[in-house]
């Protein structure tokens, strides 16, 4: 094996730059961006379902269908403290007028006459632990206030699992989409390695050259130019969501939410440059050994 070795130095199979080689550097550092991105985004699609699902299930809603008149305030104080006594129900409160007020704004407008409108009384209930039973909560209205509603945004709460539930496949389909482009991507630059080396090639096979030293080659010069456009793509997109994660922080999001990715992300993100140099390791090897059995 001494003479195909010292024909790769002195005729190397593959040239270090070409086309072929900016591709394969460009189409990582491309995918690399975009899988990195769009994971960035599930997960952070995660938080927010995760805080919002968490704070819809410890409070529920009572819309409460109590008469204008003199007996209002009472019927509604009766209400009030027969749901404070059903276990489950930590608390429960009317919404004043200016909450009321600001609920309906987005459909009335901020400046809404209530006191001219037919509005029923809002009633938020704060919960605890795994929440109270819903018949329990049911009949205490039917028997004070007949008509009233209990909302405890279970559908809301199963709308934002699905969405997160999409957006993580989502991004899983466009990190395979990615890892798709970077493998046919790779296998074109082979194909491409091998057939402008056609000569060299036939050479080291006479010699006695097995297919696994000559794919070993191929390997080695696409998995690192792979490797080192994954890198380029995952900085740049890390400096995108540093950039996006300080713009939108703290108190620019809801509960005061941090957006920008934990250690624990950068981990999972950090493995993109891996796969997809994995991917492109493994296309070269399988392309290389397919192309010299053909030509046996």
């Amino acid at each position: 094996m001494t003479a195909p070795q010292i024909v790769l130095k002195q005729s190397p199979l593959i040239p270090r730059g070409g086309a072929p080689a900016r591709l394969v550097f460009a189409t990582s550092a491309a995918m690399t961006f975009l899988a990195v991105c769009a994971l960035a985004a599930a997960l952070t699609a995660e938080k927010l379902a995760a805080l919002w699902t968490d704070q819809l299930a410890r409070v529920a809603t009572v819309t409460a269908e109590i008469a204008d008149g003199p007996d209002a305030r009472a019927q509604t104080t009766r209400l009030l403290a027969a749901l404070e006594e059903i276990p489950g129900i930590a608390g429960a409160r009317a919404l004043s007028e200016s909450e009321m007020q600001a609920l309906l704004a987005p459909w009335l407008g901020p400046e809404a006459p209530l006191d001219d409108l037919p509005t029923p009384v809002m009633i938020e209930v704060e919960t605890g632990g795994a929440g109270p039973d819903r018949a329990a909560v049911e009949a205490a209205l039917a028997r004070i206030a007949p008509g009233s509603t209990y909302d405890d945004h279970g559908r809301w709460r199963d709308s934002l699992a699905d969405a997160a539930g999409t957006l993580r496949a989502l991004a899983y389909g466009a990190l395979l989409i990615a890892a798709g482009a970077a493998a046919a991507t790779v296998a074109l630059a082979t194909n491409a390695g091998l057939a402008a080396n056609t000569a060299i090639i036939d050479a080291l096979l006479l010699m006695g050259a097995e297919d696994g030293f000559i794919a070993r080659v191929f390997e080695r010069r696409f998995a690192r130019r792979a490797l080192t456009g994954a890198l380029l793509g995952l900085a740049l997109a890390a400096i995108g969501l540093w950039s996006l994660g300080d713009a939108v922080s703290g108190t620019a999001t809801p509960g005061g939410l941090d957006l920008s990715p934990t250690t624990r992300d950068w981990v999972v993100l950090s493995l993109t440059p891996a796969l997809l140099t994995a991917v492109a390791w493994a296309t070269t090897r399988l392309s290389v050994i397919a192309a010299l059995r053909r030509r046996r």
